[in-house]
């Protein structure tokens, strides 16, 4: 948990892409909810294209602060002829990358 009476600043797009690409290097270190692998495997998408959507995607949507600290945040990237989109929560305290859903983009 965070302490209390810390005051945090808002992490900027640059700096979110610069831990996820950090992370996303030791595959360990990236975590898929229950909920993001059913919609993997509803949607036929595997965990490969979504680590390199971790890692050479485009943030679409800036982090913000989740009622757990984590900084969540919305990545694209154009994989497999269609756009592949991930909603990733970053653990600051645990370095790590949370995989909340992913989905093909319209």
């Amino acid at each position: 948990m965070r302490k209390s009476g810390i005051v945090r600043f808002r992490l900027a797009d640059a700096t979110a892409k610069h831990h996820l690409e950090r992370i996303s290097a030791n595959t360990e270190r990236v975590k898929f909810t229950n909920h993001a692998r059913a919609r993997m495997q509803q949607r036929g998408i595997g965990p490969e294209l979504v680590l390199n959507c971790l890692r050479k995607g485009t943030i679409t949507e800036s982090p913000v602060l989740d009622v757990r600290g984590n900084w969540q945040l919305r990545i694209e990237r154009y994989a497999s002829g269609e756009n592949i989109g991930c909603a990733v929560s970053i653990d600051m305290d645990d370095p790590r990358a949370i995989i909340i859903t992913a989905f093909w983009v319209q």
